[in-house]
């Protein structure tokens, strides 16, 4: 599997051919990316990507303003962490939320960057406890995180939000977004890879699959987090 790099005019409406964007010797094979993209202000782009074959890491990939790659820091652990999703907290700093993948529980696990993402500080574990599910995270006005994951040790049947005010030292008690009580384990349930972006109102928006058969689509404010999530 390969990363694909799109480039577009700033409308958004027209599209140039599709273009495979290398980042090692082996074609990228097992190479990734699920996390949104982030923009520097010199026009180029930060990439979350992640590496799915044999050992899984983690890694920022930086593009120029044409696509091409300059840099990349890996997010370096021993553990299997991947898709790692980025939270932007200044022109310098960062914060990457990672997804534990493994078969048995772990936590959403969460590292600090400086230069850019190009420096990163050790991995840390956080009490949200998961196993292997994709995270999705945002900044709130008042500086502290919210964690959209799946609040389960075996399955994904409950998709929670979370909300640290100490850059993820502690965390709120998981307010449920999505949740399926149902007792029948033969029928499978779930609601999962959620996908957050902000909006220029200023509104949250979460996209998530729902069953796997359909996408859903939540908007909220840093307002209603506030006051629902604690």
């Amino acid at each position: 599997t390969g990363t694909i790099c799109l480039k577009t005019s700033s409308d958004g409406e027209r599209w140039l051919p599709a273009r495979r964007l290398l980042t090692s010797p082996l074609l990228d094979v097992g190479m990734l990316v699920r996390g949104r993209p982030l923009p520097y202000r010199d026009g180029g782009v930060a990439l979350p990507v992640y590496h799915s074959l044999a050992r899984k890491w983690s890694a920022i990939v930086r593009l120029d303003h044409e696509g091409a790659v300059i840099d990349e820091a890996r997010i370096e652990d021993r553990r299997p962490l991947i898709q790692p999703w980025i939270v932007p907290v200044s022109p310098d700093r960062a914060v990457a939320f990672l997804r534990w993948s493994s078969r048995m529980p772990g936590s959403v696990t969460m590292a600090n960057a400086t230069d850019g993402g190009m420096r990163w500080g050790p991995v840390f574990g956080t009490s949200l406890v998961h196993r292997d599910a994709a995270v999705a995270a945002e900044r709130l006005s008042d500086g502290s995180f919210i964690v959209i994951y799946n609040n389960t040790a075996w399955d994904r049947r409950d998709l929670s939000i979370a909300r640290s005010a100490n850059g993820g030292r502690s965390w709120s008690k998981p307010r449920p977004i999505e949740r399926d009580t149902t007792p029948d384990w033969n029928v499978r349930r779930e609601y999962s890879y959620p996908f957050l972006y902000r909006s220029r109102d200023g509104r949250i928006h979460l996209l998530y699959t729902w069953q796997r058969t359909k996408i859903r689509h939540r908007v909220f404010n840093d307002a209603w987090v506030v006051a629902e999530v604690r």
